[in-house]
């Protein structure tokens, strides 16, 4: 069931048996804060491209939620160069980079996010616009600002901040 439910969260073909058990301790271990059982087990998978992007990206989202963004930032990486399809692997990628004060590539995953994954485009685009600010690059930081004020829903609730950091800027 879990790994069922990994596999529709991320959108991939179901793995073989061996993996889907695996992958759902892994889900399991992440799921209960288990972070070096889940560590533990990403070890043991083996497999095609396909797989290697997703080890890696667990492996990144285990790293993150202990604090180790440099090495959580190696893992996104190299699920995002074994083409991974994973929704929320810019954003978070954007995330570890912000962590590890990697301000332009941040901001450029956090845009990747925003425009051709349509993952969390509000927090993407305040991301995008705290960073222009402390890039000291106020007309960028209003242009983000400015988009989330125009998105339909407020899902990330930044449309009042977002209003407020415009006013702030003028």
């Amino acid at each position: 069931f879990y790994f069922l439910k990994l596999s529709l969260y991320l959108n991939l073909p179901l793995a073989s048996a061996s993996y889907k058990e695996t992958l759902a301790k892994v889900y399991i271990h992440y799921s209960k804060a288990e972070y070096d059982e889940a560590l533990k087990k990403l070890e043991t998978v083996k497999g095609n491209r396909e797989i290697e992007a997703l080890v890696h990206y667990w492996n990144g989202k285990v790293l993150s939620k202990i604090q180790k963004y440099g090495q959580a930032g190696t893992e996104f990486k190299k699920a995002i160069q074994k083409k991974a399809k994973i929704r929320d692997l810019f954003y978070l990628y954007g995330q570890t980079l912000y962590a590890t004060q990697e301000l332009n590539m941040a901001r450029k995953y956090f845009l990747t996010s925003a425009i051709k994954k349509k993952f969390k485009p509000g927090a993407s685009y305040y991301y995008s616009g705290v960073i222009s600010q402390i890039l000291e690059e106020p007309k960028k930081a209003k242009k983000y600002y400015g988009r989330i004020v125009k998105l339909k829903k407020d899902e990330d609730g930044v449309k009042k901040p977002s209003l407020f950091q415009i006013a702030k800027i003028n």
